[in-house]
């Protein structure tokens, strides 16, 4: 991913910034990615409205990977439209991922299943029975395996927004 200023209104000071040295990076941006408890999916209801709902996610491969039922509200308005924001949980350490979803099938994504189950599995764990928790047992009563594909990123720390504030693009 290129990283650039991103095109912000003039108040908020990006535009007067020529030295891009303080920007976050990609590791940055991997490593809150990574390590954010839960994501924020926010798609668009049939009416237009918006929705937001909190999930559990993993950042595996540049992606955001997660689950979903076929009939939640989040599941019904990705198959509609698939475009979606997610972002993180920490408004202070921000990264907000647009892309689009895809929904896979545990054969379609078995070649990185593994990895995605290990990063699940070292994430979270079975409120019930406190053993690690993998995302491929989520899907017991229809779920899917969604992967959002980061197709632009924003990231910035809050506390530094105007020298740190970075846009990702391929």
């Amino acid at each position: 991913m290129r990283a650039r200023r991103p095109p912000m209104a003039d108040g908020y000071g990006i535009r007067e910034r020529d030295d891009d040295t303080q920007m976050v990076d990609w590791a940055w941006v991997a490593e809150r990615a990574a390590a954010t408890p839960n994501w924020w999916v926010c798609t668009t209801n049939s009416d237009g409205s918006p929705h937001a709902a909190p999930v559990w996610g993993v950042w595996v491969d540049d992606a955001v990977w997660f689950s979903t039922g076929s009939n939640t509200v989040k599941g019904r308005n990705l198959r509609r439209d698939p475009r979606v924001v997610v972002h993180v949980e920490s408004g202070d350490e921000m990264v907000l991922v647009h892309g689009e979803a895809e929904f896979l099938m545990l054969d379609e994504a078995s070649e990185q299943m593994a990895g995605v189950d290990a990063a699940y599995a070292g994430k979270y764990t079975d409120p019930e029975t406190g053993k690690p928790f993998a995302l491929s047992e989520t899907l017991e009563g229809g779920g899917h395996v969604i992967r959002i594909r980061a197709q632009r990123v924003l990231a910035w720390k809050e506390y530094d927004f105007v020298n740190s504030a970075a846009e990702f693009v391929p």
